[in-house]
C-alpha cells in the first residue's frame, strides 16, 4: 500500500524527530505546571506559565537554555482566549503579524470586531492551488476571535478533586 501527496513531504524534514521534541517539551512543561495549585494558574502555554501569587521561588530564573525567562512581575493581565493575552506592556495575539499586535487592536479583539488582516498569496498557497497567476499579491482577511469574555474557572472542580 502506497500514500500519495499532492504535494510530498520535504526530504529535509524530520517528522518524526519534531514530534518527539514536542512531546517532550509537553512533558517538562507539565512538570512545571504542578507546581503551582490549579486555582492560582492562570494561562499556560507551550512556552509560558502565568500565575498568581508568589511561586518564583520554585523555579530557577536565568538566561540560558532551560532557564525560565521574567517577562513580568506584578502587572495586570488580560487573556481574552488562548494565544491572546496582554500582560502589562506586552500584546501577544497569535495569528496576527507583529506590526498589527498593537494595544487599539487588542481593544477591538475584546469587542469583538473584527481586524484587517491582510496577508500575501505565498508561493506554497499557488502551488496549493496549482495557480500562480495571484502570487505575491495580497488577500483580503478578516481577523477575528470568536469567543470573547474572560476565562472563568469552576472552583467546584477543584473543590471535587482534591477529595
Amino acid at each position: 500500500m502506497t500514500k500519495t501527496y499532492k504535494i510530498p513531504p520535504k526530504s529535509y524534514c524530520c517528522y518524526i524527530l519534531s514530534a518527539y521534541t514536542n512531546a517532550m517539551a509537553r512533558i517538562l512543561m507539565y512538570d512545571q505546571y504542578k507546581k503551582i495549585p490549579p486555582e492560582d494558574l492562570l494561562y499556560t502555554d507551550t512556552d509560558n506559565i502565568i500565575f498568581k501569587g508568589n511561586y518564583l521561588n520554585k523555579y530557577q530564573i536565568g538566561t540560558k537554555m532551560g532557564e525560565f525567562k521574567l517577562i513580568e512581575t506584578n502587572v495586570n493581565c488580560n487573556i481574552i482566549k488562548e494565544k491572546a493575552l496582554q500582560i502589562g506592556t506586552l500584546i501577544k495575539i497569535s495569528g496576527l503579524r507583529k506590526d498589527q499586535q498593537t494595544t487599539e487592536n487588542f481593544q477591538k479583539l475584546t469587542k469583538g470586531e473584527n481586524i484587517n488582516n491582510n496577508k500575501m498569496i505565498t508561493y506554497e498557497e499557488s502551488l496549493k492551488a496549482n495557480n500562480f497567476d495571484y502570487m505575491g499579491m495580497q488577500k483580503k482577511e478578516e481577523f477575528q476571535i470568536t469567543t470573547t469574555g474572560k476565562r472563568q474557572r469552576n472552583p467546584q472542580y477543584y473543590k471535587n478533586k482534591a477529595e
